[in-house]
């Protein structure tokens, strides 16, 4: 069988997979019907795409509202509790998501002067 390119990576289904190697001649309708219409393969397919669509979700909000958030909150425009409203995160978390995002007080004073 040819190498094909990850299908994953377009976002296409499995039965779209299949069918477009049945097209190719690749595979016999027949084959890819007893395949598609197996509960077993539906529900095993079903779990992997949930998988995959649950660690390939986008972040909540856009990487510039979140970068423009921790610069106001370092440089005091904002309050902690404003911050983490904006961000719908609780206070406690505040810092360990101000260093996830790179906002270290001797990293933020790189990023303040450029």
């Amino acid at each position: 069988m040819k190498p094909y390119p990850k299908y994953k990576e377009f976002g296409v289904s499995t039965e779209a997979v299949f069918w477009r190697l049945v097209n190719l001649k690749e595979l016999k309708k027949s084959q890819a019907l007893k395949v598609l219409d197996n509960p077993k393969f539906r529900d095993l397919d079903r779990n992997m795409r949930q998988k995959l669509y649950n660690s390939d979700r986008p972040p909540k909000f856009p990487s510039r509202f979140t970068f423009l958030a921790c610069r106001c909150l370092m440089e005091g425009k904002i309050s902690r509790g404003t911050f983490a409203a904006y961000l719908e995160i609780d206070r406690a978390e505040i810092d360990d998501y101000l260093e996830a995002a790179g906002f270290v007080e001797g990293n933020y004073a790189k990023i303040a002067a450029a």
